[in-house]
C-alpha cells in the first residue's frame, strides 16, 4: 500500500492550464464588461499573447496534407477560368476538394472541445455556430453581389 507523505504529486501542464484559466475567469468575471469594440480588441491582444507564449506549433502530417489540397484545390479553381472546355468540371471538382478540405480541419479540431470546461464548450460552440451564420451571409451577399452585377436581379 502506498503511504500518504503529505506530498503533493506535480500538477501536469494540463492542470496548470486549467488553474491558470479558471483563475483568469474569476479575476476577468470581477472585472466591468467592456464595450463591443474593447472587448474584440482585448481578445485579439490575448490571442496575439497566447501566440506568442506558445511559440511555433509544429504541424501534424494531416495538417499538411490539408495545406497542400487546398492549395491543389485553389489551383484548379484558378485553372477553370483559363480552361473554357472543361471549366464545369474542373470547377466542380475544385469545389468538393475545398469542402473535402474544410470539413476534413474542421473535424481534426473538433475533437479539442472535450478538453474544455463545460463553460469553455458552450462558448466555443456558440463561436462555431456564429462563424458558420457568417459564412452564410457572405456567401448568400456575394450571390446577391453577382446576381446584380449580372443584371439577373433586376430586369
Amino acid at each position: 500500500m502506498a503511504e500518504n507523505s503529505g506530498e503533493q504529486s506535480p500538477q501536469s501542464d494540463k492542470d496548470q492550464n486549467r488553474d491558470s484559466v479558471a483563475a483568469q475567469s474569476e479575476t476577468t468575471s470581477r472585472a466591468p464588461r467592456q464595450s463591443v469594440v474593447g472587448g474584440l480588441v482585448s481578445s485579439v491582444k490575448y490571442l496575439q499573447d497566447a501566440h506568442a507564449e506558445a511559440g511555433a506549433i509544429k504541424l501534424r502530417k494531416s495538417d499538411k496534407a490539408t495545406w497542400v489540397l487546398l492549395v491543389i484545390a485553389g489551383v484548379l479553381l484558378i485553372a477553370a477560368l483559363f480552361l473554357q472546355n472543361q471549366k464545369t468540371t474542373v470547377t466542380i471538382i475544385g469545389d468538393v476538394l475545398v469542402a473535402v478540405v474544410l470539413f476534413a480541419f474542421l473535424a481534426m479540431r473538433f475533437g479539442v472541445v472535450r478538453s474544455l470546461s463545460a463553460r469553455q464548450a458552450v462558448l466555443t460552440w456558440q463561436l462555431i455556430v456564429g462563424s458558420f451564420i457568417l459564412g452564410l451571409y457572405c456567401a448568400f451577399n456575394s450571390l446577391l453581389i453577382a446576381m446584380i452585377y449580372s443584371g439577373t436581379l433586376f430586369h
